[in-house]
């Protein structure tokens, strides 16, 4: 577990190397991440290429800064911070093109009815 965090805050002091993104365009990333965190219902502002995250438009807890292929998280607050942190690492997992794997709960519902032809009528 130290390996873990010592690895996390050498990332948050120095960033963390996007290079290995294939196709990397750093506007790109920029707008996707912003996209992303507005998706998930964050307060989400640019100001000067620096994004800045928090749960209001109050309170910011996160600034995001690209310099390059290296992206900068610095925390503003403490309390919600890591949430926040591990949204950027989904995005950063999902803009590097890794498959996923399917989760049974992503699976359609099944239909109510164990009669195909009934449930069909339903609908009618």
């Amino acid at each position: 577990m130290s390996t873990a965090i010592s690895i996390i805050k050498r990332a948050l002091k120095h960033g963390f190397n996007l290079s290995s993104i294939p196709d990397y365009n750093p506007k790109n990333f920029m707008y996707g991440l912003y996209d992303f965190l507005l998706d998930k219902h964050y307060s989400v502002v640019e100001e000067e290429g620096d994004i800045y995250v928090g749960y209001n438009i109050v309170d910011d807890i996160v600034k995001i800064t690209l310099e390059g292929d290296t992206l900068k998280v610095k925390p503003l607050k403490e309390e919600g911070f890591f949430e926040i942190l591990m949204e950027v690492f989904r995005y950063i997992y999902k803009a590097s093109g890794t498959p996923t794997e399917d989760h049974p709960d992503d699976d359609p519902t099944e239909s109510y009815s164990d009669n195909e032809e009934e449930s069909e009528e339903l609908w009618l």
